[in-house]
């Protein structure tokens, strides 16, 4: 008992077709769950810098501008002396912090190398506004101060 050529074929295209429909949405599927990281590791960064403020009375002094892991700015690449669960440069994301003396925002815009550009960047403030880039043109607008729910 075997098998004809065309029921091979038959089977082979339904198998590709399968493929091509799951593919897009796996790969949904995959920058979901990155974004869904960043967003946790924003909340966890911001918790560590509200620890450090109590001690330190300012968020002053946590960028990293010149590339030694340790705080020696106020805008740029976050240190990880800070914020060590943002070390990997596996992430797609890339984690950066603007502050002052009494404020801070945490920033995680996308990789240029990987696919999530189109997700847009993420941002965490002192006070826990949260905001998405959505139509990832690069600026916060008002109608962008929520995380994306799903």
């Amino acid at each position: 008992m075997g098998f004809t050529l065309i029921e091979l074929l038959l089977v082979l295209s339904l198998l590709l077709a399968l493929g091509l429909v799951a593919q897009p949405i796996y790969q949904n599927y995959v920058e979901r769950g990155y974004q869904l990281q960043a967003q946790a590791d924003l909340l966890a960064c911001a918790q560590r810098l509200h620890r450090s403020a109590l001690g330190h009375y300012s968020y002053l002094g946590h960028a990293d501008t010149n590339g030694d892991g340790i705080g020696d700015g106020d805008s740029g690449p976050i240190a990880v002396t800070v914020c060590p669960h943002l070390e990997s440069s596996l992430s797609p994301y890339v984690f950066t912090i603007r502050a002052a003396s009494d404020a801070f925002e945490l920033t995680a815009t996308p990789r240029e190398a990987t696919d999530i550009g189109q997700r847009g960047a993420l941002s965490l403030d002192h006070v826990g506004v949260r905001r998405w880039d959505a139509n990832d043109d690069e600026r916060f607008t008002d109608d962008e101060l929520q995380w994306p729910l799903s």
